[in-house]
């Protein structure tokens, strides 16, 4: 199960891992070859033709399936390919994969499949979809006897497990390389989904804020970009709304920094129920937040504004009130590029302090 990690932690730590994901589809030829290897070592190099040329095909094919599984698009995808592979593999045997779910409340079983049958869990849900009953059930009621338990994980992180019951010993002689063709496809799994794991935390990070989990100040910068380029080619209105905390600084030095955490969830909350669908709220830095406001032009902006402005002075946080200062600029009256419509914005900031705060500022034009 994943360790909870700060921010930076995380962003650090994934960059490194991800490094070394680029590396995938070369550690997934050297575990083929590893079972290879195995295969030959069983056998002491004294296998029949028939015997050899069969192993040789068999290898081809976990070649060919995991390859599959190195470009899966989704993490479905990649357990549908696995349990796919299990019943190709592992002729006559019953399975599961089971994922470690996130927060560490056990495993959650996303994947099964026995002699007739296979089910996975669509992708997203870790909970509250079963697969067909009859094949659930017998996959985890265990066949006959216990499973063999192969760990999936990879990059330091544990994923989850494959589970694999026997069936007829008839379609599987040798133990041995049922074992070594289950570890094969559980370490493989491991892999990529520790990957896809890895990169879902990543991009994330990079989106959203991890305090008050709204989008970040990259993700803004990005899309004010594109929709100043868009509103130039259709002449679309569009503007930017920014607003600062009023003496947060001295309520941080007062209640301390866990309290102005708060502060700043609470005003996230608002921005969230305030918000239109089309419109990106962000924070932008420390108590500074920002809306991005596709389609609208300064007088319709401005009259959201105020009502996200009186909607804040409703919160309390330790008995206090809050307000905040806000500045608003338009496309193109106020600014014509992302920097400069940036600094028409905050130039208005500036101006709301200086009558006083709580108040919602347009920018002057150009």
């Amino acid at each position: 199960m994943p360790r909870p990690r700060t921010d930076s932690e995380i962003t650090a730590r994934m960059r490194e891992l991800l490094n070394q994901h680029a590396d995938l589809a070369k550690q997934l030829g050297s575990l083929s070859s590893e079972l290879s290897e195995g295969i030959e070592a069983l056998t002491g190099g004294h296998a029949d033709q028939t015997t050899a040329t069969a192993r040789h095909v068999d290898l081809d094919r976990v070649l060919e399936l995991l390859g599959g599984l190195a470009v899966a698009p989704t993490e479905s995808d990649a357990v549908e390919i696995v349990i796919s592979a299990a019943r190709e593999l592992l002729p006559g045997t019953q399975g599961a994969l089971c994922r470690t779910v996130e927060g560490g409340a056990g495993m959650a079983t996303v994947g099964v499949w026995d002699l007739d049958q296979q089910w996975n869990r669509p992708y997203g849900q870790s909970v509250g979809s079963q697969g067909p009953e009859g094949i659930t059930r017998r996959v985890s009621d265990g066949p006959s006897g216990s499973a063999e338990v192969f760990a999936i994980g990879g990059f330091g992180l544990a994923m989850g497990e494959l589970r694999v019951w026997s069936g007829s010993e008839s379609e599987f002689p040798e133990r041995a390389e049922r074992h070594g063709r289950s570890e094969l496809l559980a370490r493989s799994a491991g892999l990529v989904l520790a990957g896809m794991y890895l990169q879902r935390c990543l991009r994330h990070s990079g989106i959203f804020d991890p305090l008050t989990e709204l989008y970040s100040r990259g993700y803004l910068h990005e899309n004010l970009g594109r929709e100043i380029a868009r509103s130039r080619s259709n002449t679309a209105p569009l503007s930017l709304l920014m607003i600062d905390v009023d003496q947060f600084g001295p309520f941080n030095d007062s209640y301390g920094p866990e309290a102005g955490d708060r502060m700043l969830r609470a005003i996230a909350d608002c921005l969230r129920q305030q918000s239109r669908p089309s419109d990106i709220a962000c924070r932008y830095s420390g108590e500074r937040f920002a809306v991005l406001l596709a389609e609208a032009d300064s007088d319709s902006a401005w009259r959201q504004a105020e009502a996200l402005r009186r909607r804040i002075a409703e919160l309390s946080v330790h008995g206090g009130g809050i307000t905040v200062s806000g500045g608003l600029a338009a496309y193109p009256d106020h600014g014509d590029t992302t920097a400069r419509l940036v600094n028409a914005t905050e130039g208005a900031i500036i101006a709301a302090r200086h009558l006083g705060g709580n108040r919602i500022q347009i920018a002057t034009s150009d």
